[in-house]
């Protein structure tokens, strides 16, 4: 069984505050497409109407057979197609791997193994081409377990390459979520040694995170091995945090022990990085009672220093709210911690000043707020905010600030006339 719970889908991350939300690059997405040659075959843009078929002009460098079928000048028999060897061809049309996806679905399933071989002769190639990678995904969507079975050793070879591939990538998705498992490890056997690089890689790390969504736990310890060897620093990438994610959520406790641990140790230097902040966040989430407690006391230790930090108070406001309503939130230890975090924000006035007039920390204060259990303890932050909101009104602001404490402040007032119109 995995570790941790359902989790919500990463590749949509939440955006730090006041900042741009990041692009999420998905591999073979609609924006990553590559740029084909200029030439009568071009693909039009998205927002271009596609050129009438009657207005289309002969190819030479095209069999004849495609060129009316671009045209629609002659419905092509697919027989006529395999006996002319021209699959290849046709798959790397525009027009024409349309026209061969559309007859598959009617072909009689001899004709359709045929077709098959056809494609399977030329998979690697295809599968790389902006065209043909449909046609093999075709496959793997519609084809039977045997027929699905000799895609995968036919791209045998060019697994770890198609991984980084910006159509290749789909293939291989694919196959991952279609194959049996036995298949499935003669695809991780040739990412094995390749695993940091497809990490790294804007399209591989979507293949990696197919391996871990979709294979046994047990299948996966490659992935883990080359990880643990550098968890900080994979934390900290752009897509090496979602790699970890992933891990977080569909792997058990035993096989994680090294990363979490060396995770755990640098919790104060993930929670501040534009993406390490991610996986903190997540392992707050969805991780054992006892990561939370080390975490929360990491964040405690310095809650000011990071509740000022654009990444790093995310991860305070993190701490609130999984220990108000968190999976462990109800656990004799996190209630403890939770008890602990919140008596020093109230109980030292240095700390809920930084946080009330600071761009960050006045968003801490609205989700502590929002996660305060009962009206006394509610009843206790409202005092708190009003000790201290003479002091933040009446103070000038010193040359060369950036902000002025009193326009900050206004937010937290605002927010509390809205839950406290007495306030």
């Amino acid at each position: 069984m995995p570790m941790f719970g359902h989790a919500p889908p990463v590749p949509e991350q939440g955006a730090p505050k006041n900042a741009k939300p990041r692009r999420q690059d998905q591999g073979g997405g609609k924006n990553s497409g590559p740029r084909e040659a200029k030439g009568k075959r071009r693909a039009k843009g998205k927002n271009a109407k596609e050129e009438p078929a009657a207005a289309l002009e002969d190819d030479d460098t095209l069999s004849a057979q495609l060129n009316q079928v671009r045209r629609q000048i002659r419905e092509v028999p697919l027989e006529e197609v395999l006996q002319e060897n021209l699959v290849g061809e046709f798959a790397k049309d525009q027009y024409g791997t349309r026209y061969i996806q559309q007859k598959l679905d009617e072909a009689p399933e001899e004709m359709k193994h045929r077709v098959y071989a056809a494609i399977r002769a030329e998979a690697p190639d295809l599968a790389k081409d902006p065209y043909g990678n449909h046609l093999v995904q075709k496959i793997f969507d519609s084809a039977d377990a045997q027929q699905r079975k000799a895609m995968v050793s036919a791209l045998q070879g060019n697994v770890a390459k198609l991984s980084q591939d910006q159509c290749g990538c789909r293939v291989i998705q694919k196959a991952i979520n279609a194959v049996s498992k036995e298949s499935q490890q003669q695809i991780s056997r040739e990412l094995e040694d390749h695993v940091d690089d497809c990490i790294r890689n804007m399209h591989g790390n979507h293949v990696i995170q197919k391996c871990i969504e979709q294979m046994p736990p047990d299948s996966v310890n490659f992935i883990i091995r080359a990880v643990e060897q550098k968890a900080e620093e994979t934390a900290r990438h752009v897509y090496g945090c979602r790699v970890i994610q992933r891990l977080l959520e569909h792997c058990v406790s035993d096989q994680l022990k090294p990363m979490l641990e060396q995770i755990l140790c640098n919790v104060a230097v993930l929670a501040k990085d534009a993406y390490g902040n991610y996986v903190v966040q997540h392992m707050l989430e969805h991780g054992r009672k006892e990561d939370k407690q080390r975490i929360i006391q990491t964040i405690r230790a310095n809650i000011a220093d990071f509740s000022r930090e654009k990444y790093s108070s995310n991860v305070v406001e993190k701490c609130f709210e999984i220990a108000t309503t968190g999976e462990h939130a109800d656990t004799e230890i996190i209630q403890q911690e939770r008890a602990n975090l919140l008596s020093t924000v109230l109980e030292v006035p240095e700390v809920l000043y930084t946080l009330c007039t600071n761009t960050y920390g006045n968003y801490v204060v609205q989700r502590i707020m929002e996660n305060a259990r009962g009206e006394m303890e509610l009843q206790s932050l409202f005092q708190a905010i009003r000790n201290i909101e003479h002091q933040i009104m009446s103070r000038d602001v010193p040359p060369g600030m950036k902000e002025d404490p009193r326009e900050v402040f206004k937010h937290i007032q605002n927010y509390l006339s809205k839950v406290s119109p007495t306030m």
